[in-house]
């Protein structure tokens, strides 16, 4: 069985010291409330991402942090999606 392709761009790739400030600035309650603004579900957010469904629910739910580029990665696609940067 074929899937269509994903409509989200490419996560851009980020300096070390980029995503070192947005993975301390994205706390679960933002990513969440981003997430509500964008009429995203889950699944949605882990595609554009490009990670797994797991990692945004532990994220979101506070059980885990992922890794820091994995943040990054989230407040990135939040962003390209038209959520303005977090400070």
């Amino acid at each position: 069985m074929m899937h269509a392709a994903s409509t989200f761009p490419p996560p851009r790739r980020r300096n070390s010291a980029e995503g070192q400030e947005e993975a301390e600035s994205l706390t679960p309650a933002r990513c969440l409330k981003a997430r509500a603004l964008l009429g995203w579900n889950e699944r949605q957010l882990a595609e554009a991402v490009g990670c797994s469904l797991q990692t945004i629910r532990y994220f979101e739910a506070g059980n885990g942090r992922p890794r820091n580029r994995t943040v990054a990665a989230i407040g990135a696609a939040l962003e390209r999606a038209g959520i303005a940067p977090l400070p």
